[in-house]
């Protein structure tokens, strides 16, 4: 009888207690989330089974989900022998989460078969006001072991779907590179909520997602009394700016340039303001009929 599936890949989700391993598998697997705290007595997976690559290829994959807390790591290390891939993870809001990441690598690469592929996932992109870790300090950490970055909320949904199905088209093309042909429509990760992606070339989504990005770090300096000065007048105009200007999921990208030209021309401190760079520059395109930022 023939097999249902043509790869099957073994995952282990890393990472300390309360970063969200159990939450974003069961928003992988069973589409659910909840609040409430989920406590992994040892390990536990489950199994499910996605599209991959170019010819749509089924990939069954079996998801461990193993507990953080040191009590069980040695019994929780016997499993990462037979991984094809070990996912990372560690809570944006959580500093210790994130200086952990080195000792449960290790524990993994003790144990695990030579040539795993891992991956460095920040969970909790929805708080990004209560941020601790910052985008670009986890993304230098991921460069330096040579692995790919991306943030991700359960609880909103983002990026859960997208994590798994490249990761498990990076172990298929790592495992067999002339048999399995990528998706060319293959997108990379998704970088951060609100993370400039490029400066050349934006969507209505990632100006918003920037936009959010900016005021909330606009907010911490002004709750902490940083820059209070100057971070006070910038911060009022971009709270302002989505109801003024009406942007909105719909609004294009012209438009966003002109509204942003306006505001410029009404707040010119924005043009100062450090935590505003990547909103501008990415705007900042030499299209003539654009709007330019003065």
């Amino acid at each position: 009888m023939s097999s249902s599936y043509d790869y099957m890949f073994i995952l282990h989700l890393v990472g300390d207690s309360s970063v969200g391993k159990s939450c974003l598998l069961l928003r992988f697997t069973d589409g659910t989330y909840t609040d409430r705290y989920i406590s992994t007595i040892g390990v536990d997976f489950k199994f499910t089974t996605i599209s991959i690559g170019k010819d749509e290829k089924a990939a069954k994959l079996q998801i461990w989900d193993s507990a953080g807390e040191d009590r069980y790591r040695t019994f929780v290390s016997q499993y990462y022998q037979r991984a094809d891939g070990i996912v990372l993870l560690f809570d944006i809001t959580n500093e210790v989460s994130f200086r952990n990441i080195e000792e449960n690598l290790k524990a993994a690469t003790r144990n695990a078969a030579p040539g795993f592929q891992k991956i460095l996932v920040g969970t909790k992109s929805d708080l990004g006001a209560k941020r601790v870790v910052d985008y670009e300090r986890a993304k230098a950490y991921a460069d330096s072991l040579r692995c790919q970055y991306i943030e991700t909320s359960a609880k909103e949904n983002y990026n859960i779907e997208k994590l798994f199905v490249q990761f498990a088209e990076q172990i298929a093309h790592n495992k067999y590179p002339n048999a399995f042909v990528p998706s060319n429509s293959q997108k990379p990760f998704s970088t951060s909520r609100g993370h400039a992606t490029s400066k050349n070339n934006f969507t209505t989504e990632e100006f918003l997602l920037e936009l959010n990005k900016t005021t909330e770090a606009l907010y911490q300096d002004i709750a902490t009394n940083t820059f209070f000065k100057t971070t006070k007048p910038v911060y009022d105009a971009l709270r302002t700016f989505q109801k003024t200007y009406h942007i909105t999921p719909e609004s294009s990208p012209a438009e966003i340039i002109k509204a942003m030209g306006e505001l410029t021309r009404a707040c010119p401190e924005i043009c100062h303001e450090s935590s505003a760079k990547n909103l501008l520059q990415m705007i900042q395109q030499p299209t003539a009929s654009r709007c330019p930022i003065q």
